[in-house]
């Protein structure tokens, strides 16, 4: 590490300690979930492509209206997930920015600790709010594997552990949309949606949060997201595991 990234890192540290808030991976811990190949996968474009998924990203919410990092994505590692490898994913709403990476976790347990993050949009990517980014982390052996995988939120910008509300970003128009947190066959909570009319809406299109769901106990889930269409309904499930 030169001179000027050991004086920007300490310097980074003394703010996060002034502010009592972490906006940096040196204030979460010096050890990183690791990539598992380089360089670092992503791509920004003139042209945004509309997406072709329905689940664009869950993460826990508590931080909109702050800055987004991509150096500061953290994962709250449980024996569940500890160990394992995932993919993740990471777009903006307005669909200019792509990334697509495996990661090795770590063994570690009831830890929170980021991602390594190799991108060379930082200056770009920092211009963004935390609302407008999805980030998506499945627990699969490959990002191409055909199996979904199970679903782990992240944690955004955030030293503590994870904030009482979960958010999923869905590329569908919020009237049309029942998205709900399912355990052993039972509606354990439901998210309210909404979207940003004057947000350019290419990724996704609605904000879904769990609010007040503090009392969801750690452990595996069924997310339901049901859309309306003109004559009948689709349904799409997806596993998640909660820390």
């Amino acid at each position: 590490m030169t001179m000027r990234s050991l004086l920007q890192t300490g310097f980074r540290c003394v703010v996060c300690s002034l502010l009592g808030a972490c906006v940096f991976p040196c204030c979460i811990g010096a050890q990183s979930i690791q990539l598992q190949h380089k360089p670092y996968i992503e791509n920004f474009v003139g042209k945004p492509k509309v997406s072709g998924n329905l689940l664009v990203g869950l993460r826990f919410g508590g931080a909109e209206g702050n800055d987004f990092h991509p150096d500061a994505i953290a994962l709250h590692i449980t024996p569940k997930v500890g160990g394992r490898s995932a993919c993740v994913e990471i777009s903006t709403r307005d669909g200019l920015y792509y990334a697509q990476n495996m990661y090795s976790i770590p063994a570690a347990s009831d830890k929170l600790m980021p991602f390594e993050s190799g991108t060379t949009h930082a200056d770009k990517l920092s211009a963004y709010k935390i609302e407008d980014i999805a980030v998506t982390v499945r627990l699969v052996s490959d990002c191409n594997a055909p199996d979904k995988g199970e679903i782990v939120p992240p944690v955004m910008n955030s030293p503590s552990r994870p904030p009482a509300s979960l958010v999923a970003l869905v590329n569908a128009e919020p009237d049309r949309l029942k998205v709900a947190l399912l355990r052993n066959g039972v509606e354990a909570a439901t998210a309210q949606c909404k979207s940003d009319p004057t947000a350019v809406q290419i990724s996704f299109t609605s904000s879904c949060e769990f609010s007040g769901n503090s009392a969801l106990a750690p452990g595996s889930y069924d997310l339901l997201i049901r859309v309306r269409e003109r004559f009948a309904t689709r349904d799409s499930h997806f596993s998640v595991q909660l820390p």
